[in-house]
């Protein structure tokens, strides 16, 4: 069954643990360490505003399409893709694996879960288009840490958001669950 979910999961794991977790938060910490003034970095302070925004904007479609595949690809339903019930006829796969997919849904918080991950991808999403916003209109330098600092909440709702993405596409099933 492993080899089922293998490929969505693989793509949650580079999302969700190896960019957004332990890339982009990484960064967006030291980002308030250094607005804080509890650390010195010349060469981040010049350039983190930048690097967030752009990682943010290039990772940002990833949460809609892990959402739009879960369903085909996590749901019981794609057992019928692989032997043995590859095996059985069209027909009876087709409504067999209908049948499936709706115990699925009724039996686990399925649409609790994307619909978790929707929300707090868009307040995600919100904050950090607030910030970049303020920043646009109101910040006389993105390069410096003294100009930033008094936008630090700003940064911190986008960071607290974020965590909550996180957490929430964390809280997905890691398999493939026979219902």
């Amino acid at each position: 069954m492993q080899h089922v979910s293998n490929s969505w999961e693989q793509r949650r794991n580079s999302f969700n643990h190896d960019w957004l977790k332990n890339q982009f938060l990484v960064q967006l910490n030291k980002a308030l360490n250094l607005l804080d003034d509890r650390i010195e970095d010349p060469e981040f302070e010049q350039r983190f505003v930048s690097d967030l925004f752009d990682q943010w904007q290039k990772h940002n479609n990833e949460p809609v399409a892990m959402i739009d595949n879960f369903m085909l690809e996590m749901s019981p339903r794609s057992l019928f893709a692989f032997p043995p019930l590859s095996r059985c006829d069209t027909e009876i796969r087709q409504w067999l694996g209908d049948l499936v997919n709706i115990l699925w849904i009724a039996r686990e918080p399925v649409e609790n879960w994307l619909n978790s991950i929707k929300e707090n991808f868009t307040k995600a999403d919100d904050a950090y288009q607030e910030l970049e916003k303020t920043l646009e209109t109101s910040c006389d330098d993105i390069h410096s840490a003294i100009s930033l600092r008094p936008y630090i909440q700003y940064f911190r709702n986008w960071r607290d958001r974020t965590q909550e993405l996180g957490e929430s596409i964390s809280r997905l099933p890691h398999t493939v669950k026979v219902v």
